[in-house]
């Protein structure tokens, strides 16, 4: 994983600060965003949301929830409590049937995985409005 200040950023693109458990569960966004719209950012450490999210100032934040032993949950509290994070869309992509949860806790949207493009390109279109 790269650091934040190695990271070549394009002003251009909407950044989409993507958390998930590996890069194996990660390549299916770039099916997803593979256009010259979106620039996808992989990070593959919760503990590392904020900061990440922080330095980056994200168009939105994709993220991973269930992760065996992880609490990622915590990560979404601790991104929708801070005032510096707090206004990032945070859609949830998620094996489990967690939507209810997601949404209680501040997220944007919840994309049940495998993800399907129309179903999360519907809710990237609602932050775009």
């Amino acid at each position: 994983m790269p650091e934040l200040a190695d990271l070549e950023i394009d002003q251009e693109k909407r950044l989409l600060l993507v958390l998930e458990r590996d890069e194996d569960a990660f390549a299916p966004y770039g099916t997803v965003f593979g256009t010259d719209e979106y620039q996808l950012v992989a990070l593959y450490d919760f503990r590392e949301i904020v900061r990440w999210a922080r330095y980056l100032r994200p168009w939105a934040i994709l993220m991973e929830v269930a992760q065996e032993g992880v609490p990622v949950w915590d990560a979404l509290e601790s991104l929708k409590s801070m005032r510096a994070t707090r206004d990032y869309p945070v859609i949830v992509c998620s094996e489990a049937e967690e939507g209810g949860q997601a949404i209680s806790m501040g997220a944007v949207g919840f994309v049940r995985k495998p993800i399907d493009v129309g179903e999360m390109m519907e809710i990237v279109g609602r932050l775009e409005r």
